[in-house]
């Protein structure tokens, strides 16, 4: 069937090739992100039922990403080459003692404002038992896991009305956002699984964590600031402050429901 033309500021991703059941949508839904950041005042790309497979993807401003109901956005097992970034300001060599880089994670902006996760129950699935079967194999090669979702250095974000499961590594990780919120989210990562967070806004400023339901391996909310030991010769060491947290469920995990630190040499306001 014919898949219905863009309307002035709203697309449905399979107009720009992506298919459910394709190997590899990565291609056509960044293509429909790129279209959504031209728009004056931004746009929304849609995801419709169905299971669609992508590497990385960089959400840029004015985007609204909408998940429709049976949608899964479902990151593809690409392990051997999975791009990886420089390490963050705070935490230098990466979190596992690695001066190879760093994995980017699923979903990620950097330097964006204005940017909008959210669906009618969809859900983000991380492929997180690839990663966690190659973390306990001779073949790890000491580089950080992929985050699900993590923002670098932006603006009201705002991350409601989906499901995010699977994440290899941190579920949601913010690091130096203003006015960061997460509403109405599900989270489901394995109870015997380490370092499966949920959500851990890092040198963050004005954060709001609300209706939030969590089952993981590791801390559903952990306040952070950084690793400055291992960190670089910027100095970083910014503190996280305001951050409001309510109506938060926990179901199940094997850590804290809400800790502050590790990582917190910056500070927590």
């Amino acid at each position: 069937a014919a898949t219905a033309r863009p309307s002035a500021d709203s697309a449905n991703v399979e107009h720009f090739g992506a298919r459910a059941g394709y190997l590899d949508s990565t291609s056509g839904i960044q293509a429909a992100i790129q279209w959504a950041s031209e728009l004056p005042g931004g746009g929304t790309v849609r995801i419709p039922a169905g299971e669609f497979r992508s590497g990385p993807l960089q959400l840029l401003s004015g985007v609204t990403l909408f998940l429709e109901p049976g949608a899964v956005l479902q990151a593809r097992a690409d392990i051997e080459t999975w791009p990886r970034t420089e390490p963050l300001e705070s935490y230098g060599g990466g979190r596992e003692g690695s001066m190879r880089l760093r994995r980017v994670a699923f979903l990620s902006g950097m330097n964006v404002e204005n940017v909008t996760i959210t669906g009618d129950g969809g859900r983000i699935d991380g492929g997180g038992p690839d990663w966690w079967a190659f973390k306990g194999s001779p073949a790890f090669d000491n580089v950080t896991l992929p985050h699900l979702v993590e923002f670098l250095h932006s603006r009201n974000i705002h991350i409601s009305g989906v499901v995010l499961q699977n994440s290899p590594m941190w579920t949601v990780h913010p690091f130096d956002c203003t006015h960061f919120t997460v509403s109405g989210v599900r989270i489901e990562n394995p109870v015997d699984v380490k370092n499966t967070d949920g959500i851990n806004p890092d040198s963050c400023r004005d954060v709001l964590i609300e209706n939030v339901v969590f089952t993981g391996g590791d801390d559903a909310v952990a306040l952070k600031s950084g690793w400055d030991c291992f960190g670089d010769e910027r100095g970083f060491n910014r503190p996280t402050k305001g951050v409001v947290i309510r109506n938060l469920t926990v179901l199940a995990t094997s850590s804290a429901a809400i800790a502050i630190g590790s990582e917190m040499s910056g500070g927590v306001e």
